[in-house]
């Protein structure tokens, strides 16, 4: 995971970097290396693409600056619109526009047409350094970058957005990539502000690991090398080597869930998984699932006490159950839930049904032997935990830490940017998924994947945030491929496997 650090502290450092010796020009043109690579993969090349850049009179202008000079050497026709006070220039953004205007570069004050005919269009007014409003051309300028229909990129931070707290002013930028310097500021991952940074591309730019290390990180962001933590297996291993994920879900009114939650621990990984269901869609499921199993619970249309031995006695045989997608919200099936809560050993995550099941009932988690793992969306959590404060993303992370404190479990607390927190303090946020991924189907992906993992002996903090990343970067792949519009969560099953080629046991060719 990569650490996020305040504004404030990534000043420090960059000033800390310069005063060991590093150029701050050399720190400009690795920022710049990195905007125009991003330019360059979503552009498919930059050769004979029109990039209108806008820059401000601070550093992150300087960047600006020095991309104008990347795109031109690149073939790229570099249109530079000056927002800001050329008096108020700093030393380095004056360095990187005299290097630009001495290649033949140049650059003009703003004008309404500016975007006209361009393929792509950089925001690199102000970065960090926001305060207050945006007026006069700047705010002009963020009108145009807005209603732009071509890749929009942000150096850094977007325009307009306050770095640390997720908050923005009136018009913001709203861009489809934030290149972001360093590490990621807490704003590209706090809403609202977040909606407005798209994608997040981390930008090693040359800080030295002996000056970061001297500071506290606010939190983490997930990222892919969560997915390191998944070991390359055994070429001489077995399915019992890979977990057995146990799968209580369904109900006569809901079949999907347990499904999609099903197939989702087969497709990433555990080497065996059950679905124990009603005996009403028992029919259904084993036609539906051919890879896992699906066992036939006594109790009919919804789970009660019937079913109670029937699940300890799958329990034992398992190294990992989920409890609760599609199960309905039954007295009988929430007692059920209850009484099986207080009497396993193994790892427990409770999705959908499972935690409205515990509402008033939060002691169990704390007594469970094992961590247990809880993946409320916002209603769920209000139910469990009491009403989610109203100010914002800070105060939603800081209301999932402290829920994982209070209930001794891991808390997913799912959304956009979705926050993962421990109660041992740890706390982080996903960067990974769309829109495309708010439909039906889609949480019991997640809930699948994550039992997968804790089955396959990943510790329950760790699990929740490898899950969580993949299961946005295979909804991500499938906006790429397929678009928002129409994306299922049966595409984001079949987006899985793919995610996880790289940890193959060798290298097949």
């Amino acid at each position: 995971m990569i650490n996020v650090y305040s504004s404030a502290d990534v000043r420090d450092m960059d000033r800390a970097a310069i005063e060991s010796g590093i150029s701050g020009l050399d720190l400009m043109d690795a920022a710049a290396r990195a905007l125009y690579d991003t330019l360059c993969q979503a552009l498919h090349g930059i050769s004979g693409r029109r990039i209108v850049i806008f820059c401000g009179s601070g550093n992150n202008g300087g960047d600006g600056f020095a991309l104008a000079s990347l795109v031109m050497a690149g073939g790229g026709d570099a249109l530079v619109i000056f927002t800001g006070d050329r008096s108020r220039m700093t030393a380095d953004c004056n360095a990187m526009y005299s290097r630009f205007v001495e290649s033949d570069g140049e650059v003009h004050d703003f004008y309404p047409d500016c975007l006209k005919k361009a393929d792509a269009v950089v925001d690199a007014m102000y970065g960090t350094g926001f305060r207050g409003k945006l007026t006069g051309d700047c705010g002009e300028a963020a009108k145009l970058i807005n209603q732009f229909h071509g890749f929009r990129l942000a150096a850094d931070l977007p325009s307009g957005i306050y770095s640390d707290y997720g908050g923005m002013c009136e018009n913001a930028v709203s861009v489809d990539a934030t290149v972001t310097f360093s590490f990621p500021k807490p704003s590209c991952l706090l809403l609202p502000a977040a909606a407005n940074c798209g994608r997040v591309i981390v930008a090693d730019i040359g800080i030295p690991d002996e000056i970061s290390s001297r500071y506290a990180p606010s939190f983490s962001m997930c990222d892919e090398a969560c997915l390191q933590i998944l070991p390359r297996r055994d070429r001489k291993a077995h399915k019992g080597n890979f977990g057995h994920a146990l799968i209580v879900a369904g109900s006569a009114r809901y079949t999907g869930a347990a499904y999609l939650a099903a197939q989702s621990a087969v497709l990433s990984g555990a080497g065996k998984v059950t679905a124990a269901v009603p005996a009403s869609i028992h029919g259904t499921m084993a036609i539906k699932l051919t890879e896992a199993m699906a066992y036939c619970l006594p109790d009919n249309h919804f789970l009660g006490k019937a079913s109670l031995y029937d699940l300890l006695a799958l329990c034992s045989a398992a190294n990992a159950v989920l409890i609760g997608p599609g199960l309905g919200r039954e007295e009988a099936t929430a007692a059920l839930i209850q009484d099986i809560a207080s009497m396993i050993t193994l790892p427990v995550v409770f999705d959908a049904d499972g935690i409205n099941a515990l509402s008033g009932h939060i002691d169990i988690l704390s007594h469970m032997q094992q961590t247990p793992v809880l993946t409320p969306h916002d209603g769920e959590f209000s139910r469990l935990f009491g009403a989610m404060p109203p100010d914002g993303a800070r105060a939603r992370m800081l209301a999932a830490s402290d829920a994982a404190r209070q209930s001794g479990s891991v808390v997913l607390l799912k959304g956009h940017r979705t926050v993962i927190a421990s109660p041992d303090g740890r706390c982080a946020v996903n960067p990974t998924g769309n829109p495309g991924m708010a439909s039906g189907g889609s949480g019991d992906v997640l809930a699948g994947i994550l039992v997968s993992f804790i089955a396959q002996g990943i510790p329950p903090f760790e699990a929740a945030c490898a899950a969580a990343w993949l299961h946005g970067a295979a909804g991500d792949d499938c906006a790429r491929d397929i678009g928002e519009y129409g994306m299922t969560a049966g595409d984001i099953l079949r987006a899985i496997p793919p995610r996880l080629r790289p940890f193959n046991s060798i290298m097949y060719f």
